[in-house]
């Protein structure tokens, strides 16, 4: 087995498959296991872990091409309104702020 698809470092700890696992095994979310996060995420990594098994890179390629798309259609919609030079610099500029701001709310926080 290849480095890349070993181990979960590459996410949050592997939370996400973790409760996506847990779903599958029978267990159900607020009664058998505290959940960190809407039910949607669990259910689309305990789909994924269903379809491909526990690969890890068929975890990290959803959340990939789930940054990919957004970011061509925003750069389709924008190259139509303005020249490519600023439609590219506005799509990388939103696309570092929105990765940004999701593993700052995905990362563990202590409490206040």
């Amino acid at each position: 087995m290849p480095w890349w698809n070993r181990y979960l470092g590459l996410t949050n700890q592997g939370w996400y498959q973790f409760f996506g696992n847990q779903t599958l095994k029978g267990e159900i979310r607020y009664r058998d296991f505290y959940l960190l996060m809407p039910p949607g995420q669990t259910l689309t990594m305990a789909a994924l872990t269903f379809v491909f098994g526990d690969l890890v890179v068929a975890h990290e390629l959803f959340g990939f091409f789930g940054a990919i798309v957004p970011a061509l259609a925003l750069y389709v919609w924008l190259a139509r309104l303005f020249p490519v030079f600023w439609a590219t610099t506005a799509v990388v500029c939103t696309m570092a702020v929105y990765l940004r701001r999701c593993s700052a709310d995905t990362a563990y926080k202590a409490p206040v």
